[in-house]
């Protein structure tokens, strides 16, 4: 009976002083910080890449009071420090306690200048979650400092440019890679979007795209579809009248975009406009 008691008041201790621990030390103990469904109401949407369950990084949709002036920070500290708004079920590559000091922007090029513990990051992962995290159509790379050096290695990963073209959640479909046509396909889900950079051997990028899209997005068109790239303008003509769903418009739009030096994206139905955008290509 006596041990009973002893164990349920340690017990009893352990939880009060959980309790009683302030979040920002809890992170750097235990990592991510308990949260609760508060955070699913807010009005914003921050978009940060972190791993889910299956080790793959998505390009998730935080919730966030508002989008800050300064997003380099706001992102950099999703991944990190402020961890615990993110939903359940994530983890950063990106080690919680690295910090990042500042950064300049010098043309198309972002240096984050950071602390040595961004070296305890997971490698690879770590770098594509900063390539794809902080990389838009106005930067179109990032460079990372540690005391003033450049950094060209973490986790035992070495590399040399950080950007999109490198690609992310590597799959290779062939073992010719020499020969293999790298192609990032790019879907989208509720919350969140999915890349995985393909290693294959389909010549017509066009005609991978479009059915990597309609298979993962799970859309149905028995009827088939057909499509034109002439000049820069792409046009997809699917031949059915049914609702296409927001998520196969942009994960068309975003892969059309990544992959292909294009300026010009239209989306028909039967007899009907679906969708047009115009967009810088690719550099």
């Amino acid at each position: 009976m006596k041990k009973k008691i002893i164990i349920l008041a340690a017990i009893i201790l352990l939880v009060a002083t959980a309790l009683l621990i302030p979040s920002s030390v809890y992170q750097k103990w235990f990592g991510k910080v308990p949260t609760d469904d508060k955070n699913k109401d807010l009005p914003y949407r921050q978009v940060v890449y972190v791993e889910n369950e299956k080790g793959k990084l998505v390009g998730l949709q935080v919730p966030v009071e508002s989008i800050a002036e300064d997003e380099i920070h706001q992102k950099w500290e999703l991944l990190t420090c402020c961890f615990d708004k993110v939903p359940e079920g994530y983890h950063s590559a990106i080690h919680t306690s690295a910090e990042l000091i500042d950064y300049t922007i010098e043309g198309t090029v972002l240096t984050l200048n950071v602390t040595e513990d961004f070296l305890f990051s997971a490698g690879r992962k770590a770098i594509e979650s900063i390539a794809w995290t902080f990389t838009n159509d106005e930067i179109k790379e990032v460079v990372i400092k540690i005391n003033d050096e450049i950094v060209n290695e973490v986790g035992g990963y070495k590399f040399t440019k950080i950007r999109r073209e490198n690609g992310i959640n590597l799959t290779y479909e062939t073992l010719f890679l020499y020969e293999a046509f790298p192609t990032t396909i790019i879907t989208h889900y509720d919350g969140y979007s999915l890349p995985i950079t393909y290693f294959h051997l389909e010549a017509d990028l066009c005609e991978f795209i479009i059915q990597r899209i309609v298979f993962e997005t799970g859309v149905v068109t028995d009827e088939g579809y057909s499509y034109e790239l002439s000049g820069d303008a792409l046009v997809i003509n699917f031949a059915t009248s049914q609702d296409f769903p927001e998520t196969l418009i942009a994960s068309l739009t975003d892969t059309v975009k990544t992959n292909l030096t294009v300026g010009r994206l239209t989306i028909n139905g039967t007899d009907t406009v679906i969708y047009e955008a115009v967009f810088n290509p690719v550099e």
